[in-house]
Protein backbone atom coordinates (compact mmCIF):
# COMPACT_ATOMS: atom_id res chain seq x y z
CA UNK A 1 0.00 0.00 0.00
CA UNK A 2 1.33 3.17 -0.96
CA UNK A 3 2.22 5.95 1.89
CA UNK A 4 2.57 9.59 2.34
CA UNK A 5 5.98 9.84 3.80
CA UNK A 6 9.46 8.26 2.97
CA UNK A 7 10.24 5.80 6.25
CA UNK A 8 13.34 5.00 8.13
CA UNK A 9 14.97 1.26 8.11
CA UNK A 10 16.02 0.19 11.24
CA UNK A 11 19.61 1.24 12.04
CA UNK A 12 22.03 -1.58 11.51
CA UNK A 13 24.39 -2.02 14.81
CA UNK A 14 26.40 -5.55 13.64
CA UNK A 15 28.72 -6.06 11.18
CA UNK A 16 27.06 -8.69 8.81
CA UNK A 17 28.36 -12.51 7.96
CA UNK A 18 29.51 -11.04 4.56
CA UNK A 19 31.45 -8.06 6.67
CA UNK A 20 33.34 -10.52 8.96
CA UNK A 21 33.80 -12.56 6.00
CA UNK A 22 35.51 -10.01 4.24
CA UNK A 23 37.91 -9.44 7.09
CA UNK A 24 38.83 -12.59 7.93
CA UNK A 25 39.97 -13.04 4.05
CA UNK A 26 42.02 -10.09 4.48
CA UNK A 27 43.39 -11.53 7.66
CA UNK A 28 44.45 -14.41 6.10
CA UNK A 29 45.21 -12.97 2.85
CA UNK A 30 48.05 -10.27 5.16
CA UNK A 31 48.68 -13.80 7.24
CA UNK A 32 49.86 -15.53 3.62
CA UNK A 33 51.84 -12.68 2.60
CA UNK A 34 53.76 -12.54 6.05
CA UNK A 35 54.87 -16.46 5.68
CA UNK A 36 55.96 -15.60 1.84
CA UNK A 37 57.99 -12.39 2.75
CA UNK A 38 59.51 -14.85 5.65
CA UNK A 39 59.98 -18.16 3.13
CA UNK A 40 62.08 -15.38 1.00
CA UNK A 41 64.07 -13.91 3.29
CA UNK A 42 64.83 -17.38 4.52
CA UNK A 43 65.67 -18.49 1.26
CA UNK A 44 64.00 -21.22 0.87
CA UNK A 45 61.93 -22.09 -2.45
CA UNK A 46 58.35 -21.47 -2.52
CA UNK A 47 55.84 -23.33 -2.35
CA UNK A 48 52.89 -24.42 -4.87
CA UNK A 49 50.17 -23.51 -2.74
CA UNK A 50 49.41 -22.42 0.37
CA UNK A 51 48.93 -24.74 3.95
CA UNK A 52 45.51 -23.51 4.41
CA UNK A 53 42.83 -21.54 2.27
CA UNK A 54 40.12 -19.14 3.67
CA UNK A 55 36.72 -20.92 2.33
CA UNK A 56 33.72 -19.77 4.86
CA UNK A 57 33.66 -17.32 7.69
CA UNK A 58 35.41 -18.72 10.05
CA UNK A 59 36.29 -22.32 8.50
CA UNK A 60 39.98 -23.26 7.53
CA UNK A 61 40.46 -25.96 4.92
CA UNK A 62 43.57 -27.96 4.47
CA UNK A 63 45.23 -27.87 1.41
CA UNK A 64 45.73 -31.55 -0.63
CA UNK A 65 49.04 -32.58 0.10
CA UNK A 66 49.14 -33.13 -3.97
CA UNK A 67 48.39 -30.11 -5.22
CA UNK A 68 49.64 -28.95 -8.55
CA UNK A 69 51.59 -25.68 -9.28
CA UNK A 70 48.32 -24.73 -11.29
CA UNK A 71 45.97 -25.83 -8.92
CA UNK A 72 43.66 -22.96 -7.25
CA UNK A 73 41.09 -23.17 -4.27
CA UNK A 74 37.62 -22.06 -4.06
CA UNK A 75 38.56 -18.63 -2.91
CA UNK A 76 40.24 -17.60 -5.60
CA UNK A 77 37.15 -18.97 -8.43
CA UNK A 78 34.99 -16.24 -5.73
CA UNK A 79 37.23 -13.72 -6.12
CA UNK A 80 37.15 -13.71 -10.08
CA UNK A 81 33.45 -14.27 -9.75
CA UNK A 82 33.08 -10.90 -7.61
CA UNK A 83 35.26 -9.45 -9.95
CA UNK A 84 32.89 -10.58 -13.09
CA UNK A 85 29.79 -9.73 -11.27
CA UNK A 86 31.36 -5.90 -10.31
CA UNK A 87 31.80 -5.97 -14.33
CA UNK A 88 28.67 -6.51 -15.64
CA UNK A 89 30.19 -10.16 -17.11
CA UNK A 90 28.22 -12.79 -15.45
CA UNK A 91 26.40 -14.21 -18.58
CA UNK A 92 25.59 -18.10 -18.44
CA UNK A 93 28.43 -19.20 -20.64
CA UNK A 94 30.79 -17.20 -17.21
CA UNK A 95 28.69 -18.52 -14.61
CA UNK A 96 29.52 -22.01 -17.09
CA UNK A 97 33.11 -21.33 -16.52
CA UNK A 98 33.09 -20.96 -13.05
CA UNK A 99 31.16 -23.75 -12.19
CA UNK A 100 33.96 -25.98 -14.05
CA UNK A 101 36.16 -24.45 -12.11
CA UNK A 102 34.29 -24.92 -8.73
CA UNK A 103 33.96 -28.23 -9.60
CA UNK A 104 37.68 -28.78 -10.09
CA UNK A 105 38.32 -27.54 -7.14
CA UNK A 106 35.55 -30.17 -5.07
CA UNK A 107 37.62 -33.11 -7.16
CA UNK A 108 40.57 -32.78 -4.88
CA UNK A 109 39.26 -30.46 -1.74
CA UNK A 110 38.25 -32.54 1.83
CA UNK A 111 35.40 -31.79 3.72
CA UNK A 112 33.89 -28.38 4.34
CA UNK A 113 35.72 -26.55 0.88
CA UNK A 114 34.42 -29.56 -0.91
CA UNK A 115 31.28 -29.37 0.14
CA UNK A 116 31.54 -25.28 -0.38
CA UNK A 117 32.90 -25.55 -4.06
CA UNK A 118 29.97 -27.87 -4.72
CA UNK A 119 27.11 -25.64 -3.08
CA UNK A 120 28.97 -22.74 -5.02
CA UNK A 121 28.03 -24.65 -8.42
CA UNK A 122 24.81 -25.63 -7.76
CA UNK A 123 24.01 -21.82 -6.88
CA UNK A 124 24.77 -20.77 -10.37
CA UNK A 125 22.04 -21.31 -12.50
CA UNK A 126 19.36 -19.35 -11.98
CA UNK A 127 16.37 -21.11 -14.06
CA UNK A 128 15.99 -21.38 -17.93
CA UNK A 129 19.80 -21.66 -18.29
CA UNK A 130 21.95 -23.42 -21.13
CA UNK A 131 21.75 -26.96 -20.54
CA UNK A 132 25.35 -26.95 -19.83
CA UNK A 133 24.70 -25.07 -17.23
CA UNK A 134 21.73 -27.18 -15.96
CA UNK A 135 23.47 -30.12 -16.15
CA UNK A 136 26.50 -29.00 -14.11
CA UNK A 137 24.23 -27.57 -11.15
CA UNK A 138 23.02 -31.16 -11.74
CA UNK A 139 25.98 -33.26 -11.09
CA UNK A 140 27.03 -30.79 -8.35
CA UNK A 141 23.49 -31.60 -6.75
CA UNK A 142 23.88 -35.27 -6.89
CA UNK A 143 27.78 -35.07 -5.41
CA UNK A 144 26.66 -33.51 -2.50
CA UNK A 145 23.19 -35.47 -2.02
CA UNK A 146 26.29 -38.68 -2.27
CA UNK A 147 28.87 -37.56 -0.42
CA UNK A 148 27.27 -35.49 2.13
CA UNK A 149 23.72 -37.73 2.87
CA UNK A 150 24.50 -38.51 6.90
CA UNK A 151 26.19 -34.94 7.27
CA UNK A 152 23.27 -33.16 9.13
CA UNK A 153 24.71 -29.64 9.39
CA UNK A 154 25.95 -29.63 5.18
CA UNK A 155 22.98 -31.73 3.49
CA UNK A 156 20.68 -30.34 5.54
CA UNK A 157 22.09 -26.35 4.99
CA UNK A 158 22.46 -27.99 1.37
CA UNK A 159 17.95 -28.56 1.64
CA UNK A 160 17.31 -25.03 3.49
CA UNK A 161 19.52 -22.96 1.18
CA UNK A 162 20.11 -24.24 -2.35
CA UNK A 163 16.96 -26.79 -3.37
CA UNK A 164 14.51 -25.25 -5.37
CA UNK A 165 10.93 -26.34 -4.62
CA UNK A 166 10.38 -27.20 -8.68
CA UNK A 167 9.34 -30.41 -9.62
CA UNK A 168 13.12 -31.63 -10.05
CA UNK A 169 14.62 -30.11 -7.05
CA UNK A 170 11.26 -31.62 -4.66
CA UNK A 171 12.26 -35.50 -6.00
CA UNK A 172 15.57 -34.80 -5.02
CA UNK A 173 14.30 -33.76 -1.77
CA UNK A 174 12.19 -36.88 -1.43
CA UNK A 175 14.98 -39.02 -2.94
CA UNK A 176 17.12 -37.71 0.28
CA UNK A 177 14.43 -38.29 2.92
CA UNK A 178 13.64 -41.71 2.37
CA UNK A 179 17.50 -42.85 2.20
CA UNK A 180 19.35 -40.73 4.82
CA UNK A 181 19.89 -41.57 8.72
CA UNK A 182 19.88 -38.07 9.96
CA UNK A 183 16.96 -36.86 11.53
CA UNK A 184 18.31 -32.98 10.79
CA UNK A 185 18.27 -33.71 7.02
CA UNK A 186 14.86 -35.10 7.11
CA UNK A 187 14.04 -32.34 9.32
CA UNK A 188 15.37 -30.16 6.82
CA UNK A 189 13.64 -32.01 4.10
CA UNK A 190 10.31 -31.14 5.48
CA UNK A 191 10.16 -27.59 6.54
CA UNK A 192 12.52 -26.83 3.08
CA UNK A 193 9.06 -26.19 1.10
CA UNK A 194 7.81 -23.52 3.79
CA UNK A 195 11.01 -22.09 3.98
CA UNK A 196 10.29 -18.91 1.24
CA UNK A 197 7.21 -18.32 3.79
CA UNK A 198 8.53 -18.42 6.72
CA UNK A 199 11.32 -16.16 5.52
CA UNK A 200 9.20 -13.86 4.62
CA UNK A 201 7.36 -13.47 7.71
CA UNK A 202 10.05 -13.26 10.06
CA UNK A 203 11.36 -9.83 7.67
CA UNK A 204 8.24 -8.21 7.12
CA UNK A 205 5.82 -9.62 9.26
CA UNK A 206 3.71 -10.60 5.63
CA UNK A 207 2.16 -13.95 5.63
CA UNK A 208 -1.41 -14.86 4.50
CA UNK A 209 -3.55 -16.50 7.26
CA UNK A 210 -3.65 -20.03 5.21
CA UNK A 211 0.05 -19.85 4.78
CA UNK A 212 0.30 -19.09 8.27
CA UNK A 213 -1.65 -22.39 9.24
CA UNK A 214 0.06 -24.40 6.65
CA UNK A 215 3.31 -23.61 8.31
CA UNK A 216 2.09 -24.19 11.80
CA UNK A 217 1.09 -27.90 11.16
CA UNK A 218 4.77 -27.86 9.52
CA UNK A 219 6.65 -27.36 12.37
CA UNK A 220 4.15 -28.84 14.65
CA UNK A 221 5.04 -32.10 12.90
CA UNK A 222 8.93 -31.55 12.29
CA UNK A 223 8.92 -30.87 16.43
CA UNK A 224 6.80 -33.82 16.93
CA UNK A 225 9.09 -36.25 14.84
CA UNK A 226 12.51 -34.84 15.23
CA UNK A 227 12.79 -33.02 18.62
CA UNK A 228 16.56 -33.80 19.43
CA UNK A 229 18.00 -33.30 16.23
CA UNK A 230 19.84 -30.48 15.48
CA UNK A 231 18.90 -27.64 13.23
CA UNK A 232 21.98 -27.18 10.54
CA UNK A 233 21.68 -23.21 10.59
CA UNK A 234 22.14 -23.10 14.89
CA UNK A 235 23.05 -24.82 17.52
CA UNK A 236 19.81 -25.26 18.44
CA UNK A 237 17.28 -28.67 18.39
CA UNK A 238 14.41 -28.85 15.42
CA UNK A 239 12.42 -28.73 18.92
CA UNK A 240 13.91 -25.52 20.43
CA UNK A 241 13.50 -23.99 16.72
CA UNK A 242 10.14 -25.10 15.80
CA UNK A 243 8.18 -23.94 18.99
CA UNK A 244 10.49 -20.53 18.84
CA UNK A 245 8.82 -19.83 15.09
CA UNK A 246 5.45 -21.15 16.15
CA UNK A 247 5.33 -18.44 18.77
CA UNK A 248 6.77 -15.79 16.82
CA UNK A 249 4.11 -16.66 13.62
CA UNK A 250 1.18 -17.02 16.86
CA UNK A 251 2.10 -13.56 17.27
CA UNK A 252 2.39 -11.82 13.79
CA UNK A 253 0.74 -8.70 13.41
CA UNK A 254 -1.72 -9.60 10.51
CA UNK A 255 -4.71 -8.16 8.38
CA UNK A 256 -8.08 -9.55 9.36
CA UNK A 257 -7.21 -11.26 12.32
CA UNK A 258 -7.18 -9.98 16.05
CA UNK A 259 -4.29 -8.26 17.09
CA UNK A 260 -1.76 -9.63 19.65
CA UNK A 261 -0.98 -8.42 22.91
CA UNK A 262 1.11 -4.65 23.05
CA UNK A 263 1.86 -3.89 26.79
CA UNK A 264 4.45 -1.65 28.82
CA UNK A 265 5.00 1.70 30.45
CA UNK A 266 3.95 4.86 29.24
CA UNK A 267 6.29 8.56 29.57
CA UNK A 268 5.45 8.16 33.32
CA UNK A 269 6.19 4.67 34.24
CA UNK A 270 2.79 3.79 34.41
CA UNK A 271 1.13 0.48 32.94
CA UNK A 272 -0.25 0.57 29.58
CA UNK A 273 -1.85 -1.85 26.83
CA UNK A 274 -3.69 -1.88 23.86
CA UNK A 275 -6.56 -4.19 25.25
CA UNK A 276 -7.29 -1.71 28.04
CA UNK A 277 -8.90 0.12 24.52
CA UNK A 278 -10.79 -2.90 23.50
CA UNK A 279 -14.36 -1.33 21.64
CA UNK A 280 -12.46 1.67 20.17
CA UNK A 281 -10.98 2.10 17.23
CA UNK A 282 -6.86 1.87 17.90
CA UNK A 283 -4.35 3.86 15.27
CA UNK A 284 -1.17 2.30 16.63
CA UNK A 285 2.36 4.37 15.65
CA UNK A 286 5.87 3.34 15.79
CA UNK A 287 8.22 6.29 15.98
CA UNK A 288 10.59 7.57 17.29
CA UNK A 289 13.03 11.04 17.28
CA UNK A 290 15.66 9.41 15.78
CA UNK A 291 13.40 8.69 12.54
CA UNK A 292 13.58 11.71 10.19
CA UNK A 293 10.64 10.59 8.88
CA UNK A 294 8.64 10.17 12.04
CA UNK A 295 9.66 14.15 13.14
CA UNK A 296 6.96 15.58 10.50
CA UNK A 297 3.73 13.62 11.45
CA UNK A 298 3.14 14.74 15.10
CA UNK A 299 1.09 17.68 13.19
CA UNK A 300 -1.03 15.26 11.35
CA UNK A 301 -1.80 12.75 14.48
CA UNK A 302 -2.81 16.25 16.40
CA UNK A 303 -4.75 16.96 13.84
CA UNK A 304 -6.21 13.15 13.81
CA UNK A 305 -6.95 13.90 17.73
CA UNK A 306 -9.03 17.16 17.36
CA UNK A 307 -11.01 15.40 14.47
CA UNK A 308 -11.98 12.56 16.50
CA UNK A 309 -13.28 12.33 20.22
CA UNK A 310 -11.16 10.38 22.19
CA UNK A 311 -14.05 7.41 23.08
CA UNK A 312 -14.03 7.09 19.12
CA UNK A 313 -10.77 6.70 17.90
CA UNK A 314 -7.65 6.14 20.03
CA UNK A 315 -3.73 7.17 19.03
CA UNK A 316 -1.46 4.56 21.02
CA UNK A 317 2.27 5.84 20.03
CA UNK A 318 5.04 3.16 20.55
CA UNK A 319 8.51 5.23 20.94
CA UNK A 320 11.59 3.36 20.42
CA UNK A 321 13.96 6.01 21.44
CA UNK A 322 16.60 4.58 23.60
CA UNK A 323 16.17 7.47 26.07
CA UNK A 324 13.32 7.82 27.61
CA UNK A 325 14.20 11.70 28.33
CA UNK A 326 14.05 12.06 24.50
CA UNK A 327 10.24 11.10 24.58
CA UNK A 328 9.33 13.04 27.90
CA UNK A 329 10.88 15.62 26.09
CA UNK A 330 9.16 15.45 22.67
CA UNK A 331 5.54 14.89 24.49
CA UNK A 332 6.23 18.23 26.46
CA UNK A 333 7.25 19.91 22.93
CA UNK A 334 5.65 18.58 20.14
CA UNK A 335 1.84 19.05 22.70
CA UNK A 336 1.53 14.90 22.20
CA UNK A 337 -2.25 14.56 24.16
CA UNK A 338 -2.13 11.14 23.43
CA UNK A 339 -0.61 8.08 25.53
CA UNK A 340 2.72 6.98 24.08
CA UNK A 341 4.28 3.06 25.36
CA UNK A 342 7.87 3.39 25.77
CA UNK A 343 10.23 0.49 23.91
CA UNK A 344 12.61 0.75 26.17
CA UNK A 345 16.65 1.38 26.24
CA UNK A 346 17.16 -1.07 23.00
CA UNK A 347 15.57 1.39 21.22
CA UNK A 348 14.64 -0.14 17.59
CA UNK A 349 15.80 -3.53 18.95
CA UNK A 350 12.83 -3.10 21.78
CA UNK A 351 10.63 -5.80 22.38
CA UNK A 352 7.57 -4.26 21.39
CA UNK A 353 9.13 -3.68 17.68
CA UNK A 354 10.48 -6.77 17.38
CA UNK A 355 7.63 -8.74 18.51
CA UNK A 356 5.68 -6.37 16.30
CA UNK A 357 7.92 -7.29 13.51
CA UNK A 358 8.29 -3.51 12.82
CA UNK A 359 11.53 -3.21 10.57
CA UNK A 360 10.97 -0.10 9.29
CA UNK A 361 9.88 3.92 11.12
CA UNK A 362 7.19 5.20 11.17
CA UNK A 363 4.34 2.02 11.29
CA UNK A 364 1.22 2.97 11.37
CA UNK A 365 -1.55 -0.19 12.34
CA UNK A 366 -5.26 0.10 12.07
CA UNK A 367 -7.22 -1.62 14.74
CA UNK A 368 -10.96 -1.84 14.92
CA UNK A 369 -13.15 -2.41 17.93
CA UNK A 370 -12.91 -5.65 17.95
CA UNK A 371 -9.21 -5.81 18.20
CA UNK A 372 -9.30 -7.07 14.50
CA UNK A 373 -6.58 -5.48 12.15
CA UNK A 374 -7.25 -3.43 9.26
CA UNK A 375 -4.64 -2.15 7.71
CA UNK A 376 -0.45 -1.84 8.18
CA UNK A 377 1.19 1.60 6.57
CA UNK A 378 4.80 1.20 6.35
CA UNK A 379 5.57 4.71 6.63
CA UNK A 380 1.73 7.03 6.92
CA UNK A 381 -0.71 6.70 4.41
CA UNK A 382 -2.58 9.10 2.31
CA UNK A 383 -4.59 11.58 4.85
CA UNK A 384 -7.49 10.71 2.45
CA UNK A 385 -6.86 7.01 3.06
CA UNK A 386 -6.46 7.15 6.45
CA UNK A 387 -9.72 9.28 6.61
CA UNK A 388 -11.54 6.76 4.74
CA UNK A 389 -10.84 3.47 6.62
CA UNK A 390 -10.84 5.33 10.38
CA UNK A 391 -15.17 6.55 9.15
CA UNK A 392 -15.34 2.71 7.80
CA UNK A 393 -13.96 1.13 11.29
CA UNK A 394 -16.54 3.85 13.30
CA UNK A 395 -19.33 2.87 11.38
CA UNK A 396 -18.63 -0.31 11.47
CA UNK A 397 -18.26 -1.32 7.96
CA UNK A 398 -15.78 -3.42 6.85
Amino acid sequence: MPSSTRWCRKPSRRLRATDLAVTFRKLAEALAAVVGLATLTLGAAPRAAPGFVFSAPGVWASAPASAEPGFEFLSDVRRDFRTAARAGSLGARARLAFAERALGVADVARGRERYEALRFAAQLDLGGDSAELVALRDRAIERVVREFLEEGDLLGEFVLRVLRNDDHDRAVRERVFATTGSDAVRAACLLAPHEAVLERALDSGEIAPEERSELLAALEEIARRFPAAKHPLSAKTWGTFCAEQARILRDLVLVGLPSPALEGQDAAGRPLSLASFRGRVVLVVFWGQWCASCRPLHSRLRELRGQFSEQELVILGVNSDSDLATLRETVAREKLSWPNLWDGPQGPWGPLATGWRVKAWPEWILIDREGVVQRRWRGAPAAEECLALLRQCLSGAR
